[in-house]
């Protein structure tokens, strides 16, 4: 059964009703009940039954329509922090993961590309979403993930975890988050195995490139601000390992990304693929929403991840 909705009209409408009804009420008091005690005497009767009345009218009428009232005007931004289907899995040593899954506009078939993303350190899913959105737009699934200790992944074992209290080995555990996240994603989804991509911001590109570095069918990554240590999980060698395609964007004043980015860059000779924005310090995924250069960074993903599958049905 869905649940009752209400335009803006209708719940002013409803309101103004239940508000009539209560006066109503309020009236036949006055008549029956009021009218005959103010004759009385006895003032402490009279202030009791008036501060009565006030009280009826308004938890009468507002009770019953603070839930419309909420929805109306007041309750606009529950929920909407990500748009996705809310989705729950479990990494394999017992964190309990939460993503965000969008489905592209057109539907999904065995030759549907799919993204990972993975967000900055501090942050969570939301940040991801319009971007989210805009992959599905153009033909992707997508799955963002909140990290173990970040956003709603605070749980492992019956125990709260945050990544505040983490040591370096904690972080370097997040690669099973993306590994749960694939398996997710194959087995909940049905996605192409061969058809995954992983777009990583700040420690979460240097995730994306330690686990793909792992895993050979991880079909390519765009690393947003990469370093060449973060928290204890390192670059140099990861991309040695790593053999598929790779796109790396930095921001020439973000400097310690930006010299990072160079260095892992001319570990394999990647110079056509590193896009360096000039005059601007933002970082990982605040590039994507930034004025300056956030749509054009979008094109430049997009076009790039094409490039990077097959044709599609």
């Amino acid at each position: 059964m869905k649940p009752l909705q209400f335009s803006h009209y209708d719940r002013k409408a409803s309101f103004g009703k239940s508000l009539h009804r209560s006066l109503l009420f309020a009236g036949f008091l006055y008549e029956h009940v009021f009218h005959a005690v103010i004759t009385n005497k006895n003032l402490c009767l009279k202030i009791a039954l008036v501060i009565f009345m006030i009280n009826f009218i308004f938890i009468s009428a507002g009770s019953k329509n603070i839930t419309l009232i909420n929805k109306a005007f007041g309750d606009q931004g529950r929920d909407q922090n990500h748009s996705g289907e809310r989705v729950v899995f479990t990494s394999e040593d017992g964190v309990l993961l939460v993503g965000s899954y969008y489905k592209p506009r057109i539907g999904t078939s065995i030759s549907t590309p799919s993204v990972i993303l993975l967000h900055m350190l501090g942050m969570d899913r939301s940040t991801w979403d319009k971007f989210a959105q805009k992959l599905t737009q153009n033909g992707y699934a997508v799955l963002s993930v909140d990290l173990r200790g970040h956003g709603e992944s605070i749980k492992q074992a019956n125990h709260t975890i945050s990544y505040q209290s983490f040591m370096p080995k904690n972080f370097k555990n997040m690669t099973l988050d993306v590994k749960a996240a694939k398996k997710y994603l194959i087995e909940g989804r049905k996605a192409n195995p061969n058809q995954i991509s992983i777009i990583g911001a700040s420690i979460g590109a240097n995730l994306a490139l330690n686990y793909a570095a792992s895993d050979h069918s991880i079909k390519s990554v765009i690393l947003l601000s990469p370093g060449l240590n973060y928290r204890g999980i390192s670059t140099l060698d990861a991309i040695m390992k790593y053999k598929n395609p790779i796109y790396i964007v930095t921001a020439e004043d973000d400097s310690e990304s930006a010299k990072d980015s160079k260095i892992l860059c001319e570990k394999i000779t990647c110079a056509e693929n590193l896009k360096i924005f000039e005059n601007t310090n933002v970082h990982g995924t605040d590039m994507l929403s930034d004025k300056m250069v956030g749509s054009k960074l979008q094109n430049i993903i997009l076009s790039w991840l094409d490039s990077t599958f097959e044709p599609r049905d």
